[in-house]
């Protein structure tokens, strides 16, 4: 009766009138209220915790205790120490073992405020007995950890002390879960709670030699393991190999994310790899698989390459080790196909070729025992020669059926699809079939582009797959440019020279004076009387007459003998060096070689 009094009094201060304000939802108030708060619009907070209090609002005692914290909660951050005082004893009132520590950040007055409150009330009243505080979680997942306050609790339901206790749970393949609950004293509090779904972790691990691998007792396979897809938690791995103590580790998968083990069990001792390997298996034994298979699959299909048929065989066989681990862990049924693939062309590579029985666990030996089995394979190497002559050269294919077959081989031109050669031998064991390439006619191949396809049959009819070489025989191309430049213009010297104008310019004029001397001295020694006039034309058209004659012979050429003959000996010394280097070339081209590059297609 007291506790309703209070109430009526403090709804009846804070001014919310039931006639002017219609039901509301408590709990969706209250929820806005908290949420107006974090905005600091606290009169809009202080208005819907009054209408979430007011008597017809419907709500519960746990709804009322949160309203009335929040409300002296506002009334602290409008500085009305005495309004939230009263709602907080009438908080109390409710629970008197209620806790606000979780919300001490809203105001920095709060737990000062509101723990006075608390000691004002005194002691508490004695729990009848019979009448037992109890916490209750619901809605743990299978093999979750339950701690309440930080202490772990072996059971869902147990006791606890009145007031605000934190709990948290943990559970493989959930998020971590942490809440705070209200318990009132003298009840049973339920509370359940509902875990989000945590991502998958990624496990990859690799041994040397191989190993079982187990989580927490559970075999989830041999090394390689690779992408497998295990429920993000705490686990006890351990490593079991032959003839070594079993290695255990406590690991950690956290959600999303890939831990990767490289070289497990180890001790750190890596073996030395040989070329051309060195690099993708030190990637494969670091987990980097997704870096380490391309460069498998270079060593697979390069053909500049110089490698034997069995390190192809053993990169195909670390290709389908990678797809078939990823298979495994990840569930992909596509990977197997694809693992089986390159089983069978390690097998095509070289028949007689075996993984090492460190490298290869039992699980991963019988998968690949299988594509062994399991068809009918020929193994085929092809070898050019290309230094036989001038006019032809050799190609050798040399094939290995597992067991006794015919070996039937066709070589089509490209061009029109001819049939070049065509043969089927009986073949047990190593069989080596030579052709010349280059020559015309007979059992040879002539230049162009052609296709080899080889294929056995045994004796039960089974066919292998059909390999086929895409064969290009060309003649070898030879550097003719060793022809050198002709003789510059500027080391042959001028065949003739010219007169200088300026010496037979002064000659004319002497010879021209000379000629004038004559009729002038004439005129002075048989004339009675010689005029000036007749004496200075007669010399001046002797001057300018030889000037002109003088000029004239300016512009003439006259032979250099020596220079002709030192040309002479530069052309010919130039036409020697020539016709030698002509002749080199015409002997490398008749030399040239017969090229023949064959690449497999499959």
């Amino acid at each position: 009766m007291r506790r309703r009094v209070a109430l009526l009094l403090f709804v009846m201060m804070g001014g919310a009138s039931q006639a002017t304000h219609g039901q509301v939802e408590p709990a969706a108030a209250i929820a806005q209220a908290r949420a107006q708060i974090d905005a600091i619009n606290v009169d809009s907070a202080a208005t819907l915790l009054r209408r979430a209090l007011e008597s017809g609002s419907g709500a519960n005692d746990r709804q009322r205790l949160r309203a009335f914290v929040l409300l002296g909660i506002t009334e602290l951050m409008r500085r009305r120490e005495a309004d939230a005082r009263r709602a907080f004893r009438l908080a109390l009132e409710l629970d008197p073992q209620h806790r606000v520590d979780s919300l001490a950040d809203l105001s920095g007055d709060l737990l000062t405020v509101f723990n006075s409150e608390r000691a004002a009330r005194g002691p508490q009243a004695v729990i009848p007995a019979g009448r037992q505080t109890v916490l209750e979680v619901r809605g743990l997942p299978e093999a979750a950890t339950l701690s309440v306050d930080g202490v772990a609790w072996q059971s869902p339901r147990g006791p606890v002390s009145p007031g605000v206790h934190r709990i948290e749970v943990g559970a493989r393949g959930f998020e971590p879960y942490r809440d705070t609950v209200a318990v009132r004293e003298g009840e049973v509090t339920v509370k359940t709670v509902r875990m989000a779904a945590a991502l998958p972790a990624t496990l990859s691990v690799t041994s040397e030699p191989w190993g079982t691998v187990y989580l927490d007792g559970q075999r989830i396979g041999e090394t390689p393991v690779i992408g497998r897809l295990v429920p993000a938690g705490g686990y006890s791995l351990v490593l079991e190999s032959p003839g070594r103590p079993p290695v255990t580790q406590r690991v950690q998968l956290q959600s999303g994310s890939h831990l990767r083990l490289p070289l497990l069990g180890s001790g750190g001792v890596v073996p030395r790899s040989s070329f051309p390997f060195t690099a993708a298996d030190s990637l494969y034994r670091a987990t980097r698989f997704d870096q380490a298979l391309p460069v498998y699959q270079r060593i697979l299909t390069d053909t500049s390459l110089a490698l034997t048929d069995d390190q192809r065989a053993a990169a195909a066989t670390r290709i389908g080790m990678i797809f078939y681990a990823t298979a495994r862990g990840q569930n992909r049924a596509g990977d197997f196909d694809s693992a089986q693939s390159y089983f069978r062309i390690a097998y095509a590579l070289a028949p007689a070729y075996a993984p090492s029985p460190g490298d290869v666990a039992p699980e991963l030996r019988s998968a690949i025992d299988l594509a062994r089995e399991g068809s009918f394979r020929l193994a085929v190497s092809a070898s050019m020669d290309t230094l036989v002559s001038a006019v032809d050269g050799r190609f050798r294919l040399v094939v290995r059926p597992p067991r006794q077959a015919n070996v039937m081989w066709r070589i089509i031109a490209a061009e029109g699809g001819r049939v070049v050669l065509a043969d089927t031998q009986m073949v047990e064991g190593t069989r080596e079939f030579d052709w010349t390439v280059g020559a015309a006619g007979g059992e040879n191949i002539p230049l162009g582009r052609h296709t080899l396809l080889v294929q056995a049959t045994d004796s039960a009819g089974e066919a292998s797959p059909t390999i086929e070489y895409l064969l290009t025989v060309s003649r070898e191309a030879v550097d003719t440019a060793l022809m050198p430049a002709p003789v510059p213009p500027s080391l042959l010297l001028p065949e003739s020279q010219r007169v200088e104008r300026g010496w037979h310019l002064v000659r004319g004029i002497v010879f021209g004076a000379m000629a004038a001397a004559v009729p002038v001295y004439a005129a002075v020694e048989f004339t009675e009387e010689p005029t000036f006039a007749t004496g200075g034309f007669v010399v001046g058209g002797a001057l300018a007459l030889g000037g002109i004659v003088g000029f004239l012979k300016g512009e003439r050429q006259r032979p250099a003998p020596r220079n002709i003959e030192r040309n002479r000996r530069l052309l010919e010394e130039d036409a020697l060096t020539r016709q030698g280097i002509a002749d080199a070339n015409r002997a490398a081209r008749s030399a040239a070689r017969i090229r023949v590059v064959g690449e497999r297609v499959r």
